[in-house]
């Protein structure tokens, strides 16, 4: 089953922030290099999206939450059974936990 992936605001702009980060800090071309391969990773969802674990502060949220890790960044998303799809809610650093 293929799952539609939609990338909310938040995360986007998370997204956007440490890219902006990156650039300031080692350049353009690992800034972009850093988002593609974000992005890639996010697309891996639309398959299986259930094979990343629950995160660990789950029981703090209504809906069941999963993450999917990037580097040094935790990408978090809720997947919808009744619509096929994965809504990708946040994109934290790993050390943080989700708020």
């Amino acid at each position: 089953m293929i799952y539609e992936v939609i990338i909310q605001e938040k995360a986007i702009k998370d997204a956007q922030e440490y890219a902006a980060y990156i650039l300031s800090e080692s350049g353009r071309a690992p800034a972009l290099k850093w988002l593609d391969g974000l992005y890639a990773s996010i697309e891996t969802l639309s398959q299986m999206p259930q094979r990343y674990k629950i995160i660990e502060e789950n029981n703090s949220f209504e809906i069941e939450l999963r993450h999917l890790l990037y580097f040094s960044h935790r990408i978090i998303y809720h997947i919808q059974e009744e619509n096929n799809s994965v809504h990708i809610i946040r994109i934290y650093h790993s050390a943080r936990l989700l708020e």
